[in-house]
């Protein structure tokens, strides 16, 4: 079983139980599956199988197709493990929606988070998780998150999986011909690729990627206040979510639209940016430190009209984001020192082991420690080492061994060190709570009503133990997840 595989396992067991994630397990490992044949895997009972699969579908976590076999129709299971994983970013999706929206929207993001699926204009709004919130006022966030594209509609083509559709595409597209050509199954292959788009991002109530499209936008902001100053961030975030409007994904979009500026609150007070001999608006101060900094939040474009224009490549922002991800990871796990010869490295390309002396004067360190740190963060994975023989017989004596620094393999690594970790603190926070269930029963009780006040003194402090080792391990996935989301996502 793959980490991921794991991970979602976890998932599953912390959010449905025992037997949903037995299921969900099944699915992972096995793939496709019939009722019949998760009842042969799993050997529970047939009931307890669908309604283990209903909780899923309800939480559109498992997808399903009818095929034909034989006489009779039968419906095979899948579920998406991504989705699954996704789970962990619903406390980050309320908070956010929070910030944005204010405290109902907020109610609702996790009214709808715990029951799935859900019927409007006419949901539950008598759930406990609602009390203090006024019905009306509930109904007015309903609607701006939906016009807002952070609840999505859910229609018949949420049911099936993007493989499926992609399936019955290629079939009905060569289903003409009696022997299609390599050229016919491409096309085919083409068509239903661009259909399956187009019916999951054809309408504007229907892009589930809108909140990854906010995270980023706050992201964006974040480095921006890091990099320069809050009014730099207020102007970078305001500037992001203008550009967004129309913008589907993270990673459907090369550069933005064009844009001249970017309005500005009226309680931003901007301290003009000194620029010898340069007299401009505090807003095009701005906006020129965002375009001259290294991390390139926005490019200037020659619009024709008279004036500059501006555009954001979302590319490079997103590469700009994870680049200073993994720099702050090597930076907290192997120290500064490192990071300077990380940045060096990258700088530099590929040095011979023999020009390591070049990292160690430029970062000011010593031959021995610099080959230290270099292997450290090759034990991590965020440096490489390549072998360039000068000869047949690759005699290391006859060998260069080469340092370099690739992004994209230090985050894939950094994603796998990710996931471990979110496992081992998931696996970490169900043994607190199993270590403790006696505790825990005794609060759910009626004559304790789930106040800790109510208990005696020593399980009182036994419980204010408790919960502050679990939010702790909650904070620690939920950042983990965030930095995930980021390498994948973004």
């Amino acid at each position: 079983m793959t980490a991921r595989a794991r991970l979602a396992a976890e998932i599953l067991k912390d959010a449905f139980g025992p037997i949903v994630q037995k299921v969900g397990n099944t699915l992972i490992i096995k793939g496709r599956l019939t009722i019949g044949a998760l009842a042969q895997n799993t050997k529970l009972p047939v009931r307890q199988i669908r309604e283990a699969l209903f909780s899923l579908i309800q939480h559109n976590l498992v997808r399903w197709i009818e095929a034909v076999e034989g006489q009779r129709v039968v419906t095979h299971y899948s579920l998406e493990t991504e989705d699954v994983l996704a789970r962990l970013r619903l406390p980050s999706h309320v908070a956010l929606v929070k910030k944005l929206l204010g405290g109902d929207a907020g109610a609702v993001m996790e009214f709808v988070a715990k029951y799935g699926r859900i019927k409007n204009p006419h949901p539950n709004w008598d759930d406990p998780t609602l009390v203090g919130h006024e019905p009306t006022e509930l109904q007015k966030a309903w609607t701006k998150l939906a016009t807002s594209r952070i609840l999505i509609c859910v229609t018949h083509i949420d049911s099936t999986s993007m493989v499926d559709r992609l399936l019955v595409g290629e079939a009905e597209g060569v289903r003409t011909s009696l022997m299609p050509t390599a050229n016919e199954k491409k096309k085919a292959k083409a068509e239903a690729e661009a259909k399956a788009q187009e019916e999951r991002y054809g309408s504007d109530s229907h892009i589930g990627a809108y909140m990854y499209v906010l995270f980023h936008c706050q992201e964006v902001a974040e480095l921006a206040s890091i990099r320069l100053n809050k009014a730099a961030a207020q102007i970078a975030g305001g500037m992001m979510h203008n550009v967004t409007e129309e913008v589907r994904g993270c990673k459907f979009e090369q550069t933005s639209r064009e844009f001249p500026s970017v309005p500005i609150p009226d309680t931003l007070d901007l301290p003009i940016v000194p620029t010898p001999g340069v007299h401009r608006a505090p807003l095009h101060e701005y906006m020129e430190l965002l375009a001259d900094d290294e991390c390139r939040f926005v490019e200037r474009t020659d619009s024709g009209m008279g004036g500059r224009q501006y555009v954001v490549n979302f590319r490079e922002v997103s590469a700009t984001l994870r680049r200073v991800l993994i720099e702050r990871v090597v930076e907290n796990r192997f120290g500064h020192a490192s990071l300077r010869v990380f940045r060096l490295l990258r700088h530099h390309g590929k040095l011979e082991d023999k020009q390591a002396i070049i990292i160690a004067k430029i970062a000011m360190l010593r031959d021995k420690e610099v080959r230290t740190r270099l292997y450290e963060l090759f034990n991590g994975g965020f440096v490489q080492s390549q072998e360039v023989p000068r000869g047949a017989d690759r005699s290391a004596q006859k060998t260069f061994f080469l340092w370099f620094v690739d992004l994209d393999r230090a985050r894939d690594s950094l994603r796998s060190y990710i996931i471990q970790t979110c496992t081992k603190l998931m696996q970490r926070h169900q043994h607190e709570r199993f270590t403790h269930h006696l505790l825990l029963e005794k609060l759910e009780r009626e004559d304790v009503g789930g106040d800790p006040s109510k208990l005696p003194e020593s399980e009182e402090a036994t419980y204010n133990v408790l919960e502050r080792s679990l939010g702790m391990l909650d904070a620690a996935i939920l950042r983990l997840e965030n930095m995930r989301m980021i390498l994948e996502d973004f």
